[in-house]
């Protein structure tokens, strides 16, 4: 999840030194004495800024923003796997600079191109989990990422787009190699018309029409045969886009589903024998299910625990609300779960509990999760068998 911007905060958590370094390579606030400016003491930095011409400041702001979503350990790891795709080792460099606004700041006065390509690993990563679905046993082969491979892949998704919703008739697909094995697609197809109501750079209030771009993602691994895409839609829409995919990019017809060929199966949660063991290394003192949701045909039950009661309450639901005999005779499908992970405390501090959800067959919010979390997710996922790739 995004964290909230505070162009204060930027300013706070940002050295002297490199926001002198910023705005002189702008030629902005030249009269600034920094010399003489105290950490943290940001009223005339801010007021300077504030009084720039509305373009200037807006050039500012967006820099600002990109910054502060570059300032985590995602960021960091992103910026470090992209030194590398470019012959540079930054992990030295970036360890040296007191924090992570630091470390993105320099990151971004340096190495400007690499700071914008890991820019768009980090937003990629930060899209809202549930339109993220996740396909096996695609074909393992080296995708088509030449220049008239890409412009075709556009032009495909522009056709559809276009033919099948009436937008998209403008398409453009970027595409980034990350950590030397994940091939990412970014495509901007063109949304439906609007038009923007707010200020010029004369400050007249004005309406003007616009087209914005719409995000579709496609993140593909040529080692294990696996896409993760991100789109909005059903699951008709997400299953062309597959096709498109695969025909253009990989010259291939998209893989037959496969009985039992799909990422997260969650039947086994029905089970009065599960259990999630972790190692003790991980500190996780708890898991629990929040909630589940149940398939029974046409029909769903969702089954939500109480936070007040005890880890096994969803499993005690189950039990009271679902007779064996009715389990046996009606066959459900648990078709989505929820998961929290409660972890114990280390010294005077308690660490926050995460919570992230899986559908059957393909889709989660694993993605949204910061990184260290998502990893330790996906670890007991395996280990559970409730991810099978």
């Amino acid at each position: 999840m995004a964290r909230p911007y505070s162009p204060k905060t930027v300013l706070r958590q940002v050295h002297n030194h490199f926001l002198k370094e910023f705005f002189d390579q702008r030629r902005e606030l030249a009269e600034i004495p920094w010399m003489h400016q105290r950490e943290t003491d940001i009223g005339l930095v801010y007021d300077a800024w504030q009084a720039l011409p509305t373009f200037q400041r807006s050039e500012v702001d967006r820099a600002f923003q990109a910054i502060h979503e570059m300032a985590c350990e995602a960021g960091v790891k992103a910026l470090n796997e992209e030194g590398v795709v470019h012959g540079l080792n930054l992990v030295t460099a970036l360890a040296q600079q007191d924090g992570f606004y630091d470390k993105a700041m320099w990151a971004y006065l340096a190495h400007p191109s690499i700071f914008n390509v890991a820019s768009l690993f980090v937003s990629a990563d930060g899209l809202f989990g549930r339109h993220w679905v996740r396909h096996k046993s695609l074909p393992r082969k080296s995708p088509n990422t030449s220049a008239q491979g890409v412009r075709a892949f556009a032009d495909a998704l522009s056709e559809y787009y276009k033919s099948e919703q009436g937008r998209g008739h403008q398409c453009t697909v970027e595409t980034y190699l990350r950590g030397g094995r994940q091939h990412y697609f970014f495509a901007y197809p063109d949304d439906y018309p609007d038009t923007y109501i707010g200020h010029n750079d004369q400050g007249e209030f004005v309406k003007r029409p616009q087209k914005r771009a719409f995000e579709v993602v496609f993140i593909y691994d040529p080692t294990t045969g696996s896409l993760d895409m991100y789109a909005h839609g059903d699951r008709g829409v997400k299953a062309r886009l597959l096709y498109i995919f695969c025909q253009v990019i990989l010259n291939e017809n998209p893989p037959p589903e496969q009985p039992g060929d799909h990422p997260y199966e969650l039947n086994a949660l029905l089970s009065s024998d599960c259990r999630f063991v972790t190692d003790p290394s991980d500190g996780i003192e708890e898991v629990r299910v929040r909630k589940l949701r149940l398939g029974i045909g046409g029909r769903r039950i969702t089954l939500e625990s109480d936070p007040q009661v005890g880890p096994e309450d969803v499993f005690d639901m189950i039990a009271e609300c679902l007779s064996a005999e009715h389990l046996a005779r009606t066959r459900p499908n648990v078709t989505q779960a929820e998961f929290q992970f409660r972890f114990a405390p280390k010294g005077y501090e308690r660490p926050k509990p995460f919570t992230f959800s899986v559908s059957f067959p393909n889709s989660s919010n694993l993605k949204s999760l910061k990184e260290d979390h998502r990893l330790l997710a996906e670890k007991y996922l395996r280990r559970w068998k409730i991810q099978r790739d």
